[in-house]
């Protein structure tokens, strides 16, 4: 596997686990208005992405404004659509079908990035179509809404995958403030309309959402900026493994039979998608 895949997929793996401690802590707060979450998140992200730029003095706006833009407005829309899936489904759930995208980002850098997708990868992105419908259907009518929205969140959090990848020589901070921004600007004033004050526990857990959710936001910024959009994004099905020790420990949850089966083979065609391009040369 070439060096700069390697870095690429340790990152993407760190994110995972921080993405996972985040959807702990957003489930732990579930009692909160849903769009003051979303609020406290993205400006405490804007702060401390903001406070590391002015330091380090890196650009605020960067170079190329228009895929920054639409890097924070995907990702805003998939902020929404994960949060309210992760407050209505089970944690490993909802995390399993946000780390969907890579059907998706493996398309768009075939068409747009000309990262060629070969029969064998389309094969196993195939299956684990299959997989999502055997995750989602056991339990689909009880909370509809929760699961469509996970799966709107993987529609767009691979939209957001796919600019990450376009901006590679854009500074991780600069694309992360863009995300952030623009979700506070969207998220702030109707969470100001149903405020509720948080309690002590309510505030650690938000400060653990606040830090959790930088690095994984950073750590997977620079993972996209390391090999294909298509192998670094599978390694993703890391994050649901996390997400179920943590959701049965935390929270104990639990997943079906068939559910179990499904998220098998979306694990099991993401890791073989990894192995496969990992012997491909760069």
């Amino acid at each position: 596997m070439p060096a700069g895949l390697r870095v690429g997929v340790a990152y993407m793996l760190a994110s995972q686990v921080m993405f996972t401690l985040m959807a702990a802590c957003v489930r732990g707060v579930n009692s909160l208005p849903f769009m003051e979450i979303v609020a406290l998140r993205s400006v405490s992200g804007m702060i401390l992405f903001g406070g590391y730029i002015a330091i380090r003095r890196q650009s605020f706006l960067g170079q190329h404004r228009g895929d920054l833009l639409w890097r924070g407005c995907s990702g805003f829309v998939a902020l929404l659509a994960h949060y309210y899936a992760l407050t209505h489904i089970p944690l490993a759930t909802a995390t399993l079908l946000a780390n969907t995208a890579p059907i998706l980002v493996a398309v768009l850098a075939a068409v747009f990035l000309h990262e060629p997708l070969k029969p064998r990868g389309a094969a196993l992105l195939a299956l684990s179509l299959l997989g999502v419908y055997w995750l989602v259907s056991p339990d689909f009518h009880s909370s509809s809404l929760g699961y469509a929205a996970g799966i709107c969140a993987a529609f767009f959090i691979a939209f957001s995958f796919f600019f990450i990848r376009k901006l590679k020589q854009e500074s991780p901070f600069t694309i992360a403030f863009y995300f952030v921004t623009v979700s506070s600007l969207g998220s702030v004033p109707f969470a100001l309309q149903d405020w509720v004050w948080p309690d002590e526990t309510q505030w650690l857990l938000l400060a653990g959402l606040a830090i959790s959710a930088f690095f994984a936001q950073l750590w997977l910024t620079q993972a996209f900026q390391h090999g294909k959009a298509a192998v670094i994004s599978a390694m993703a099905y890391s994050g649901p493994v996390f997400a179920w020790v943590l959701g049965y420990l935390w929270f104990g949850e639990t997943l079906t039979l068939m559910a179990q089966i499904g998220a098998g083979l979306i694990i099991l065609s993401g890791v073989l998608i990894v192995y496969l391009e990992s012997r491909t040369k760069p």
